[in-house]
């Protein structure tokens, strides 16, 4: 835990940015203290976990930029850092409303198209209680910086995940576009931006694409029929599915990381105590 803390404290803190574009959404009611974090997650690296609303948490693979899933039921926190048990990791788990290996994003210009590969620079939050990431792409000798924002509403029956995202850098006559799929949605995902497309390709599944403006906000947003944690879901995805075994077996490349534990003694010692594990 004390590392999410420090995660979180490392973090900026920036004002809002200005809502008017996309709709002011409802003040942000999140369902911990510590909610937006990056750490291992279904034994995937560097994962930016927000835990956006009881009901709806999201993360991204920030190697790649792209949302790895939204899903109802939480984080289960095990290993070494969280319960001093080492083997298990941080788990999903609950249905999993969507993912995202369809993301991606293009610059076009002059009749090219390039394919940006995202570098990820850190989360902000914000003073409203929002936070946003933030990556640049090299295109050439300059940089376009690419920021996404994701909230979400929920009610009774349904919900929403917003995705609301800036960039920066890019020059006249140069288009930047968004590429996305969700699946499980009620209806076709809302787009507040001209110059955009989605198709449907049947069963709840949909994939599109939005232009984004530069230094204007453009909001992706999907609804979902409300599956409650716990409740009878409708069958998962494959791909989608979290494995969440009891006992992780250690993996050939595994990733390098560091677990700390502190003791305080109210009296000197001069040889260091035996730990008993319990």
């Amino acid at each position: 835990m004390t590392s999410l803390i420090l995660a979180c404290l490392l973090a900026q803190s920036q004002p809002d940015w200005n809502w008017a574009p996309v709709a002011p959404l409802p003040q942000p009611e999140r369902p911990r203290d510590v909610w937006a974090f990056r750490s291992v997650l279904d034994g995937n690296a560097r994962i930016a976990t927000f835990a956006l609303r009881e009901g709806l948490w999201a993360a991204y693979d920030t190697k790649t930029g792209r949302l790895y899933k939204a899903w109802n039921g939480g984080v289960r926190f095990d290993g070494a850092v969280y319960t001093s048990a080492h083997g298990p990791q941080p788990t999903s788990q609950g249905f999993a409303y969507t993912e995202g290996s369809r993301d991606g994003w293009t610059l076009a210009s002059g009749g090219s198209e390039t394919e940006l590969n995202p570098v990820w620079k850190g989360m902000t939050f914000t003073k409203a209680g929002r936070v946003y990431m933030t990556y640049e792409a090299q295109v050439g000798r300059r940089t376009i910086r690419l920021e996404e924002m994701p909230e979400a509403q929920v009610t009774p029956t349904t919900v929403t995940f917003h995705r609301i995202f800036r960039a920066s850098g890019i020059r006249p006559g140069e288009v930047l576009r968004f590429n996305f799929g969700v699946q499980n949605a009620m209806e076709a995902p809302e787009i507040s931006a001209s110059n955009s497309s989605v198709s449907d390709l049947g069963g709840g599944e949909f994939i599109g694409s939005l232009q984004l403006p530069s230094g204007r906000h453009v909001r992706l947003s999907t609804r979902f029929r409300k599956v409650d944690p716990g409740a009878e879901t409708p069958p998962v995805v494959a791909s989608l599915a979290p494995a969440a075994p009891e006992v992780v077996e250690a993996a050939e490349d595994q990733v390098p990381g560091l677990a700390m534990r502190v003791y305080a003694l109210n009296r000197s010692i001069s040889r260091l105590p035996q730990l008993v594990p319990g």
